[in-house]
C-alpha cells in the first residue's frame, strides 16, 4: 500500500473541505455572529494578525454556538435549517 499519494489526496481534499466551511462560516447568515468575534479578538491583541483571525474562525465554525444552541458546523448537515 503505498501511503504517500493517499496521504496527499486526503490533504488536498482537507484543504478543499476547509475552504468550503470557511466559505460556509463567511455566508450571509453567520457574518453576524463572526464579525464581532473577530473586531473583539483584533482589540485585545491590539490588531488582528493572521493567526489570531484563523484561529477565532476555527473556533467559530467548529464550537460557536448560535442562540439556536446549534454549533455552526452542524447547520450545514443535510436536512439542517439555517
Amino acid at each position: 500500500m503505498d501511503t504517500v499519494p493517499d496521504l496527499a489526496h486526503a490533504l488536498r481534499r482537507s484543504a478543499e473541505l476547509k475552504e468550503a466551511l470557511v466559505a460556509f462560516g463567511e455566508s450571509r447568515a453567520f457574518a453576524r455572529f463572526l464579525t464581532p468575534l473577530l473586531a473583539e479578538a483584533g482589540c485585545r491583541e491590539g490588531s488582528l494578525d493572521e493567526t489570531t483571525a484563523i484561529n477565532v474562525i476555527d473556533h467559530f465554525l467548529l464550537q460557536y454556538r448560535r442562540p439556536t444552541a446549534r454549533r455552526s458546523s452542524t447547520a450545514s448537515s443535510p436536512g439542517r435549517r439555517l
